[in-house]
């Protein structure tokens, strides 16, 4: 390969080289083309089916031509298949322009390529396989600063020769009189750019970071499906990706993951839910604390998509708190059934004193050196019995919890007569039950709807029967029996560890001068240190792309769209395929794993072989945690641990199948169900 010094012109490929669409393919431009013609009353068909015909029509055109052909001659070719011959090809290809330009930006990272380039002194040309002209090829990248007077643009559809067919870099050379090996080119196709260029001689760079991964790609599958609002998610996903920092591959990981699955999934389901609220009349929504504060963000800047006033305020409330507030007995079954659980773990939860809890203690337990150890089973049988026969203290401590909640909730306008709403992950609908034992009688009002990514089989029982008709689920509802059933398993470690909050979990109350403020285990996450900035940083970033796309297609219904379906794609793809740089990095993500979050792991702990025999000795199967991520801690363990886990899963996942054909045996031999 010819050094750089030998080099006298720099190529660049223009599309998702320099410049890239909002848009996760470019065909996929055709389906928003569509519904602006057919709303400037220009075609009477669908704009799917314009889009499907459009993409006939230029294989056809280039068919006829033997190369690219130009949008003139594309849509000669469609008018006249649609029978519509009367109508000028110009003015379809000047709206497709239009169109174009209003899509393209610039692939981070692009402009420094190019002027490194002329720093080095070196010809720019710009060469590109397309159907456009040179003179709008010039204008947009002029409009982007990549175009100066004296360089050169080859455009396939002009030239009549492309990368593609491997004959445009000869042509180039021929043009710019030349040696082939005093060319570089940079382009993102390993076909026509890459290989095509070094076949004729060029030095090449494959500049290809403006591709789409995998997970846009999964995106960009549902398109039609969406109305193009899925392939402008992976548009966005791609721009949110380039947007952050280089960096070493960790932070390149956290970020891809980000911008890929965490963000389209939070950002979909908000989309939902302001709608569903405004439709439900909602004038105030309040996010619970820590699960809500990214969804707080994002709702923050999707607010212009609902109409009338909406108020969102973020809510500081926790499960101990709450369950205190509303059953003490419940409070302390959370905390007897957890084999982490401490006693100072019980005088937290319950709002006593050491002093206090010790008096209702057994003598065995009351040495101070058991203080912060984990209770055995035996220990934690002894306290449940202890604390029993304590239920005027646990009344006290549940009428003091029930107070300062209700002034809380007082101070932060529930006193108000306007309907409101709390918005909360899922999944067993266990604060809504909670709020109605805690708020029955009270002088603030209960939230008109709980909003919920999902909820469990038994959501309905949990929350009672007069909490039902208050619960929306978006992604699925077990207990209702509808959305994306059956769910994946590990959804609520997944949604959980992305919408992780920056602060430690909410302990109860206290009142100052200011007013009554949270008590927080602790100013900081663990969650901060490992990357929650990056994954915040890379969620925003997507939102302000497509807020910034989105303004012009809202007329095409765009935001009505259903995407769970994408959605389902891209989360299967992450949880269940990872890749080994994403089970490397993600899975030491730190995962508060008790109920008192005073524990914490990582999402994929590595099992060893002690551990399988250990549990085994105690004839369990289970060999790693509630919240462990199950794919990641098998590729994370050894290989025969990692067998053993795989073999577990199949059977697991075969038993249903084997259930579902003794059922038909046995209803074949009119045999009653077993």
């Amino acid at each position: 390969m010819v050094s750089s010094s030998q080099t006298s012109h720099a190529s660049f490929d223009v599309f998702d080289t320099l410049l890239t669409r909002v848009v996760g393919e470019p065909r996929d431009v055709f389906l928003f083309l569509g519904a602006r013609l057919r709303r400037l009353g220009l075609i009477e068909c669908s704009a799917e089916v314009f889009a499907h015909q459009r993409i006939l029509a230029e294989e056809r055109a280039n068919a006829i031509a033997g190369c690219h052909p130009t949008l003139e001659q594309i849509y000669a070719e469609w008018l006249h298949g649609m029978n519509h011959s009367e109508l000028s090809p110009q003015r379809f290809a000047g709206e497709e322009l239009a169109l174009e330009d209003q899509f393209l930006v610039v692939v981070p990272g692009a402009l420094a390529l190019v002027e490194r380039a002329r720093q080095e002194n070196c010809g720019i040309v710009f060469v590109t396989d397309t159907n456009m002209p040179s003179g709008f090829i010039m204008a947009v990248l002029e409009k982007h600063g990549f175009y100066r007077p004296g360089d050169r643009i080859f455009a396939s559809c002009e030239v009549r020769v492309d990368k593609a067919r491997g004959m445009m870099f000869p042509h180039v050379a021929n043009a710019l009189k030349v040696r082939p090996a005093a060319l570089r080119h940079h382009g993102n196709s390993a076909v026509a750019d890459v290989r095509n260029a070094r076949l004729s001689g060029w030095q090449v760079r494959h500049w290809r970071q403006a591709n789409l991964n995998r997970y846009e790609q999964a995106l960009v599958a549902d398109n039609f499906a969406t109305g193009g609002l899925s392939s402008l998610f992976a548009g966005c996903s791609r721009l949110a990706r380039l947007s952050q920092p280089g960096g070493e591959e960790r932070d390149r990981t956290i970020a891809t993951v980000a911008a890929g699955v965490m963000a389209p999934m939070l950002v979909a389901w908000m989309i939902w839910l302001l709608r569903r609220a405004s439709r439900d009349g909602i004038r105030r929504l309040y996010f619970v604390s820590r699960d809500g504060e990214v969804l707080l963000e994002i709702a923050r800047r999707l607010l212009p998509l609902v109409e009338g006033p909406m108020e969102l305020r973020y809510l500081y409330v926790g499960r101990q708190s709450l369950v205190l507030a509303g059953s003490p007995e419940a409070a302390l079954r959370d905390l007897i059934r957890s084999p982490t659980t401490r006693l100072v773990d019980v005088a937290e939860s319950l709002g006593l004193t050491e002093a206090q809890l010790q008096q209702a203690l057994p003598p065995s337990m009351r040495a101070p050196e058991t203080w912060n150890c984990p209770l055995s089973a035996d220990d934690r049988d002894q306290l449940q019995n202890a604390l029993n026969q304590s239920r005027e203290m646990l009344a006290r401590a549940s009428n003091s919890a029930r107070e300062i909640l209700t002034d809380y909730l007082e101070q932060e306008g529930w006193a108000k007569q306007e309907p409101l709403a709390v918005v909360d992950v899922g999944w067993r609908a266990s604060m809504a039950g909670t709020l109605g034992e805690a708020l029955r009688d009270s002088r603030v009002r209960m939230p008109d709807k709980f909003y919920y990514f999902g909820l469990g089989n038994d959501a309905h029982q949990v929350a009672g029967d007069a909490m039902v008709p208050r619960l929306d689920a978006w992604f699925y509802d077990d207990a209702s029996h509808r959305g994306h059933l059956p769910y994946l398993i590990g959804t609520s470690s997944l949604v959980e560890m992305f919408c992780a909050g920056s602060h430690g979990s909410v302990m109860g109350y206290e009142r100052a001068s200011e007013g009554i403020r949270p008590r927080l285990r602790s100013p900081v996450s663990p969650m901060q240190q490992w990357g929650l900035p990056l994954m915040r940083s890379a969620t925003v970033s997507f939102v302000e792309q497509l807020m910034a796309a989105l303004p012009a297609q809202r007329e095409a219904g765009l935001v009505d769209a259903d995407l769970r379906r994408s959605i389902h794609r891209i989360m299967e793809l992450f949880w269940l395929q990872p890749t080994r740089t994403e089970v490397q990095y993600w899975g030491t993500y730190p995962v508060q794993a008790n109920f008192t979050n005073t524990i914490v792991l990582p999402l994929a702990e590595r099992i060893s072989l002690q551990r399988v025999f250990r549990s085994l000795s105690r004839g369990s199967l289970r060999f790693r945690s509630n919240h462990a991520w199950p794919r990641g801690t098998e590729l994370r363990s050894p290989f025969p641990v990692r067998q053993l886990l795989e073999g577990i899963a199949a059977l697991r996942g075969g038993s249903g199948r084997f259930r579902r054909r003794l059922m038909w045996f046995r209803a074949r031999l009119g045999l009653p169900p077993a």
